[in-house]
């Protein structure tokens, strides 16, 4: 999972690390690896409940992320169900880019683009991400 309880930042090093104990596996046990995808629903795309994963899999977790690191409210839902529902039908995302009308219009594109539907978006919204870090001074 990509999600804020999962971002370490160490002191003197700006860069970020992303860690996951919470699915890791002893990859000297075949049998341990899972062919079911796992997460947080609250940080999982809407394909994750169709059991379709993709590169573009951890991007929709970012910019999910980026809202709630940027202090934005959290979408409530009552159960998963609900959750997925709004995820389906695209309530979900749109909720937080509502939430994002005060952000830099740049982080709100950048943001939008990482909860796009479109994989290809969402890769080019990561680069567009790694080469803003990139230009960031150390």
């Amino acid at each position: 999972d990509i999600k804020p309880d999962n971002i370490v930042v160490g002191h003197g090093n700006p860069v970020p690390i992303v860690t996951d104990f919470g699915s890791s596996i002893n990859l000297k046990e075949p049998a341990s690896i899972s062919k079911s995808i796992s997460g947080t629903p609250y940080f999982m795309p809407p394909e994750a409940w169709q059991n379709r994963v993709g590169y573009a899999f951890d991007a929709y977790s970012l910019g999910v992320s980026a809202t709630l690191l940027l202090g934005r409210t959290k979408f409530q839902s009552k159960n998963d169900d609900e959750l997925r529902a709004a995820k389906m039908s695209g309530e979900f995302h749109r909720g937080l880019l509502v939430d994002l009308e005060n952000a830099d219009s740049e982080k709100k594109q950048w943001i939008a683009a990482l909860l796009s539907s479109e994989d290809q978006t969402r890769l080019a919204a990561l680069k567009q991400g790694a080469n803003w870090m990139r230009r960031q001074p150390q």
